[in-house]
């Protein structure tokens, strides 16, 4: 598998669902995948209601979204299949190569806020909220954002907005839907990084044509960063 290879969009692009169904998902997925998670941001009691009952909405956003594309043309419009070798080969060696330039990037981009004398906040606040839950409520938080989370916002961004904008273009849609990828995330010290994010899941799919690539790769990345926060835990 040469490496050279795993970011190249490999042929024609997956078969595009109707127009007039892609802006409906669009909404839907806003609305239930980005829309809940700034009230998780900001409770301060009850977190273990509200983290079970974050579940429900992503997963609503999901059956809207899957729904609205196999209404557009069949199952065959979620570009969705059971991976095989090869898939699950490039989630997992597409992620790292993904991470190594987020790491890089991001150090960058720090470097360059803090010689400007730009304040920013070191770490996402949803890795704050990690860092402070314990036992059940880091649990639920955990399956969260390893599980519904990354099936909706694959669905959103890799699928449906890209194919939203992909009329204007295939480096176009890759370069603006990594850039609301990055901005809907709220984390301006994290932009770079959360650029290439969704630039390389968006490629990993376009190449392997299997939006499950994508998916595991986007559960591995989170859950890593689930992992460093228990392991940074005070």
């Amino acid at each position: 598998m040469p490496l050279k290879n795993m970011f190249l969009p490999a042929g024609d692009d997956p078969p595009a669902p109707a127009a007039k169904f892609l802006l409906p998902g669009f909404i839907c997925g806003c609305l239930f995948v980005l829309a809940p998670f700034p009230q998780l941001l900001c409770v301060r009691s009850g977190i273990s209601v509200l983290l079970a009952t974050s579940f429900i909405s992503p997963l609503c956003g999901v059956g809207l979204m899957t729904a609205l594309l196999i209404c557009s043309g069949g199952r065959e419009m979620l570009s969705l299949r059971i991976p095989d070798k090869t898939d699950v080969k490039y989630a997992f060696f597409g992620t790292c190569l993904i991470v190594a330039a987020y790491a890089s990037a991001d150090a960058l981009w720090k470097l360059l806020l803090k010689s400007c004398g730009i304040p920013f906040s070191e770490e996402q606040q949803l890795m704050t909220l990690a860092k402070n839950l314990r036992g059940p409520d880091f649990l639920l938080f955990s399956l969260l954002v390893t599980i519904p989370v990354p099936v909706a916002e694959e669905l959103l961004f890799r699928r449906i907005l890209y194919a939203l904008l992909r009329p204007a273009g295939r480096t176009f849609a890759i370069v603006f839907g990594a850039a609301v990828f990055s901005a809907v995330h709220l984390f301006p010290a994290g932009l770079p990084g959360l650029f290439i994010i969704g630039a390389g899941f968006q490629l990993l799919f376009l190449n392997r044509k299997n939006l499950a690539v994508s998916i595991l790769g986007h559960a591995f990345l989170n859950a890593c960063a689930v992992l460093s926060a228990a392991v940074a835990a005070p």
